[in-house]
């Protein structure tokens, strides 16, 4: 039993190195089902819930250190390398297609909610609202309204077990109906001139991200001082705003204000410092195996019913999209790159993009940004909606 909090620490992140390691250089299928952030949750969990680490003070120190401050510094990183300019430069259809993915995904989560709230227990409300922000944005998003909301370890595993098999099967559905896109195009009477308009435009874009240098010690300083100071201005600010609800608690009005300076700084010189996003990562997957560690998988007895809400939820998005796509004429790439945007995050948009035309890469890594910058808010609202619905 590990009873030592930096032992505690030192032995997750090479849990987490490890999982990265065999994950790049053995290339298994299995990989292809169970993403690393998966394989870290659920590998910190199983250890944690045959006893290997210790109830004892200094364990629980470093997870509550680590809970609190690792955060907003997460939020600091994966935002300030988003620039509202040149998402917003993407053209209407493509923010249409991404906002109509949003909406049907919300009304998935509102219909399953309601089908399901008396069997999801009084905490229901806030695990499906945390579970919306890995929907909308990604894993930052889903953890950032978690910690907001102050869900239980067991309440993050539905969380998360629903997340990733709702994943893989959305993902599957997309890429095979990527075959239909001439009929489906033809059946909205969608335009399709504006695809090759906006890959041209951020052609340039995709040139500077392909000559972007190693991250240098200064680089990583002056991140670091950004990312440290702007989530202890945000930890004072939120200090002296007042508790509203349910939701609208300190740790809530930190994440708001983190990600809304966050966001400001992404429109500024800062946005071009190399090495943001490497930094986030180091701090959510740390964050994400702490969770996980003070998790037990021997009381997860409702696990069916999450993955069944899923399903709902899938489908309940895709018939959506599909009317809001005849409605206003979209294409079929921009609603399920806005739908693959949305619950693939910046991860897996700009993949989907590249099977579809290697030149629109650019395009859905702004899209899975758009995601990360919004995700956190939705979420968040989403779930004061489905509290409302109690």
């Amino acid at each position: 039993m590990i009873n030592d909090g930096f032992i505690y620490l030192s032995f997750l992140i090479c849990l987490i190195a490890i999982v990265f390691f065999m994950v790049d250089k053995l290339k298994w299928k299995i990989f292809d089902i169970f993403s690393p952030m998966l394989l870290i949750y659920l590998g910190a969990a199983i250890l944690g819930s045959f006893g290997l680490f210790g109830k004892t003070e200094s364990v629980t120190t470093y997870q509550n250190i680590i809970s609190v401050n690792f955060l907003p510094l997460m939020l600091v990183f994966m935002l300030i390398q988003c620039d509202l300019r040149k998402i917003f430069k993407m053209g209407p259809k493509m923010l249409l297609s991404f906002l109509c993915a949003s909406l049907t995904i919300c009304l998935g989560f509102i219909v399953a909610f309601i089908i399901f709230k008396d069997q999801l227990g009084p905490d229901g409300w806030s695990i499906l609202g945390a579970s919306s922000g890995a929907w909308i944005g990604g894993t930052s998003n889903m953890m950032a309204t978690a910690n907001a909301l102050n869900i239980s370890e067991e309440g993050l595993s539905y969380a998360i077990l629903m997340g990733s098999i709702s994943y893989t099967v959305l993902l599957s559905i997309l890429m095979m109906t990527l075959k239909f896109i001439k009929p489906f195009n033809k059946w909205t009477k969608a335009n399709t001139a504006y695809i090759d308009e906006t890959t041209a435009h951020l052609e340039k874009h995709a040139e500077q991200k392909g000559k972007e240098k190693v991250p240098t010690f200064i680089d990583v300083m002056i991140l670091l001082a950004i990312g440290f100071g702007v989530s202890a201005i945000s930890q004072f600010l939120a200090g002296h705003l007042p508790q509203i609800g349910n939701v609208l608690n300190p740790l809530t009005w930190t994440i708001l204000i983190t990600s809304t300076i966050s966001i400001i700084l992404g429109m500024t010189p800062i946005a071009k410092i190399n090495g943001s996003s490497v930094i986030g990562n180091v701090f959510m997957y740390i964050l994400l195996a702490v969770t996980g560690s003070k998790a037990s998988f021997f009381g997860l007895s409702s696990a069916p019913v999450y993955i069944l809400i899923g399903f709902i939820i899938i489908a309940v998005h895709l018939i959506g999209l599909l009317l809001l796509a005849k409605l206003f004429k979209l294409d079929l790439f921009a609603c399920e790159l806005g739908s693959i945007a949305n619950v693939g995050g910046v991860t897996s948009a700009p993949i989907f993009a590249g099977v579809y035309n290697p030149s629109l890469i650019p395009v859905g890594v702004l899209m899975g940004l758009l995601g990360n910058v919004i995700g956190t808010y939705v979420a968040l609202t989403l779930s004061q909606i489905l509290l409302s619905l109690c």
